[in-house]
């Protein structure tokens, strides 16, 4: 897994990316961190233990799952790559 990414504002941030993310039933936004192995991510809400791991094409949620459609997690990892310069490898 990458340690060490540098964002666009040049930032060299370790171990995980936050993005917020708005929830649809709570009707509010959530804070989201977004870890990076070579083929996928593991999105864990913070301040909790439930995370989930998204791919290109599919997430491991419940949401996903039932509706094939895009989850706020997907959003979620595509709002951390947007973010991202280039990566640090180790």
């Amino acid at each position: 897994m990458f340690n060490k990414i540098n964002t666009k504002n040049g930032n060299v941030q370790t171990k995980a990316i936050i993005s917020r993310v708005y929830s649809k039933t709570r009707k509010e936004y959530d804070t989201m961190e977004v870890e990076f192995a070579e083929t996928f991510a593991k999105v864990t809400k913070q301040g909790t233990n439930n995370a989930y791991i998204v791919t290109k094409n599919s997430c491991t949620c419940h949401d996903h799952f039932y509706r094939g459609s895009e989850c706020r997690h997907m959003k979620c990892v595509q709002d951390a790559l947007n973010t991202v310069k280039y990566w640090v490898g180790e």
